[in-house]
């Protein structure tokens, strides 16, 4: 892990895992939130297919790693920020040391089967987890063990089966800018309310469709250990 000190805030760490599309978009709201620490995750390169919709990289960046490349962008942000990056694809590698020494996970990635260990890593160490996702002209956002209600509710009791290698890597150009914006804006909002010490519900889906541009929730299924 690479470690940059760019100034000072709170004491409260949190993990981007997945520098994409909902990563980009996710990013320049986070800065300006109370964290210490915010650790860039993702092993990926910067390419040419990503410019249109990853909007945290130009032609120049083509071939540089994303992490590397979205730290750069926070140095010229207006509101000062310690970064680390990882520059590795999240794994079982990598997986404890990451969520052990954060406050606060925020998945960001499109493959199901990070999506499962990330969320599975969390529950280990008992740290709360904001996921989004998009897919389509579709997007959902689901907080996972947070204090309250139904904390040890897994990815897995509300999607059921194994992911498929189908699930992996949604092509991001064929989701709307809109869907991705709207989902990152309600990522931010839950990290604020997670902030604010507002009681966010586990494992309740909140459903953002294209068509209709509105959000719906869907709460999680009774689980019997």
């Amino acid at each position: 892990m690479e470690h940059h000190v760019d100034g000072p805030s709170s004491d409260i760490r949190v993990a981007l895992i997945g520098m994409g599309a909902l990563g980009c978009a996710l990013l320049p709201r986070l800065v300006r939130m109370p964290f210490s620490l915010i650790t860039l995750v993702d092993g990926d390169r910067v390419e040419h297919k990503n410019i249109d919709r990853q909007h945290l990289y130009a032609p120049v960046d083509v071939g540089h790693p994303k992490v590397e490349v979205a730290h750069a962008w926070v140095r010229n942000a207006p509101v000062p920020v310690d970064i680390a990056t990882v520059d590795a694809f999240f794994d079982a590698n990598n997986a404890d040391d990451i969520v052990s020494m954060h406050d606060l996970v925020v998945d960001a990635t499109d493959d199901a089967h990070a999506r499962q260990l990330i969320d599975r890593t969390c529950a280990a160490y008992d740290v709360p987890l904001l996921s989004g996702a998009v897919h389509g002209r579709e997007g959902q956002v689901i907080a996972l063990h947070v204090e309250g209600a139904r904390k040890d509710l897994l990815l897995r009791d509300l999607f059921g089966g194994k992911p498929g290698a189908e699930q992996d890597g949604c092509d991001m150009r064929h989701v709307p800018e809109e869907v991705i914006e709207e989902v990152a804006k309600r990522m931010a909002w839950r990290i604020r309310e997670w902030l604010n010490a507002v009681p966010l519900a586990n494992g309740r889906i909140e459903q953002y469709g294209g068509d209709t541009r509105a959000w719906i929730s869907i709460e999680p299924p009774i689980i019997d250990r």
